[in-house]
């Protein structure tokens, strides 16, 4: 039997994609694990796979184990948790080797564009990649999208969902030596990187005048309205806005930080969302009509091509009668066919398919490897195997350490939103693998016999 290991870099983002690539491998006689991305040395002498598939191979010591991992015969793959790249030169840096002596044997592309762009710089060859779109996208399509329908989030008024996407604007709170790290393979590459002070503080900026919109929706006391902030802000503002609102406008008001993006944008009957966001095309693929909000109009954060595609908004005056027209014309026929091209260039096929084409994409490199599996285990890879599959045995992922165990336990996501905590709170645990895959058998179980 044939294993695989899936690096799970997101666990509110990725966890359900990742999950049903490994329900369609399962179904073809392949074993899966699924882990969070910190465990990348332990997998080896843990599972001792076939092949591991990671998010990307764009960091000096994932490079140099891709080498590794090539001599004992094991497969490596990247499925990319970013496919869009609307800011000028990210296609091009994102399109090209990072590190000389990275190996891959298999690249899921989210689309044609990023795909052609690759071959071309001669990342991949053209048999060692293939577009599949995005499997967590999936789930707006039949049976998956049943996973994701809660009639509870259905009210008698309209449902309006307002997405936050200040995903930078933490770094202005944070050591300054956090930004620098966490921007510096883009400042020399890509030319608005370069303005990266500046945008945390536009993001900054724009997070603080947010909630005026919501404001003007919460007078208008007529809809039923969802704030979803993004999961890389601090979720704090927003307790913080949402405890000040009167006790008298919360009834038609919900924070909705624990719910998933999928069954908050299936459940509404309008999305609002912050200049670029993803957010925006999955409602496109939940025919769902979309209203944009415009802040600064930083050149790392808005883009005039998916922006024309909708409404745009940045007066908070103006958006209820935005709301109100999209709501009495929900089909948006103006934007319509630039909608269809665009989710054709981006994420390939909306067809509910993307993570069958991975499954079937990865057992075909494994069955045609160009050599045998013939891992050799040092003590070190050996004792850090032992280490994961000890985490494991307690439900706990690989990067968790007592004082995150606790402070989870006393503060959960309210705690202090260190660099470290984050990829604790991120981070899989075995038992959320098994109960993603388990709701994913029962959902296909549903469907009639073909």
């Amino acid at each position: 039997m044939f294993t695989v290991v899936i690096f799970v870099d997101s666990k509110p983002r990725d966890l359900m994609g990742d999950a049903l690539i490994a329900y369609h491998l399962e179904k073809r006689g392949v074993r899966v694990i699924l882990e969070p991305l910190a465990s990348w040395r332990s997998c080896l002498g843990a599972w001792k796979p076939d092949f591991i598939l990671f998010n990307h191979l764009n960091a000096d010591h994932l490079a140099r184990f891709s080498q590794e991992l090539k001599s004992y015969g094991v497969l490596s793959g990247i499925l990319p948790n970013e496919g869009i790249f609307y800011v000028k030169g990210d296609l091009e840096f994102s399109s090209r080797k990072i590190f000389d002596n990275m190996h891959c044997n298999l690249i899921l592309s989210w689309n044609d564009t990023h795909t052609h762009a690759l071959i071309e710089n001669n990342v991949i060859q053209s048999d060692q990649i293939q577009s599949i779109g995005v499997p967590r996208f999936d789930f707006y399509s039949p049976p998956w999208s049943q996973l994701y329908h809660n009639p509870s989030l259905k009210k008698s008024r309209p449902v309006v969902l307002v997405n936050s996407n200040f995903s930078c604007a933490h770094f202005h709170d944070l050591p300054a030596k956090d930004g620098d790290d966490f921007f510096s393979p883009w400042i020399e590459e890509i030319p608005c990187f370069a303005d990266y002070r500046n945008a945390i503080n536009t993001h900054h900026h724009a997070q603080s005048q947010f909630p005026q919109f919501v404001d003007t929706l919460i007078k208008e006391d007529k809809y039923d309205i969802y704030v979803r902030p993004h999961p890389r802000e601090d979720p704090r503002i927003y307790l913080n806005w949402y405890a000040s609102i009167p006790d008298s406008q919360k009834k038609h008001l919900h924070l909705a930080d624990m719910f998933n993006i999928t069954e908050l944008i299936l459940a509404c009957d309008l999305e609002i969302s912050c200049e670029n966001c993803t957010t925006t095309l999955e409602a496109w693929l939940a025919n769902k009509p979309t209203v944009g909000l415009t802040f600064a109009k930083h050149p790392m954060f808005y883009t005039q091509e998916v922006c024309s595609m909708q409404p745009e908004c940045n007066t908070p005056e103006n958006l209820p009668a935005l709301v109100d027209h999209a709501l009495a014309n929900p089909d948006q026929p103006e934007f319509k066919n630039d909608r269809l091209a665009h989710l054709e260039k981006w994420i390939y096929k909306p067809d509910g398919k993307s993570a069958e084409r991975a499954a079937d994409a990865i057992l075909h490199a494994i069955e045609n490897r160009p050599q045998p599996k013939n891992i050799r285990l040092s003590f070190g890879t050996r004792r850090r195997g032992l280490k994961l599959r000890m985490h494991s045995a307690i439900n706990e992922p690989y990067n968790s350490r007592i004082k995150h165990v606790t402070k989870y336990k006393i503060f959960g996501k309210k705690g202090k939103q260190t660099i470290r905590y984050r990829n604790y709170l991120k981070a899989i645990r075995p038992s959320e693998v098994k109960e993603a895959i388990d709701s994913i058998r029962h959902a296909a179980s549903q469907q009639p016999a073909q």
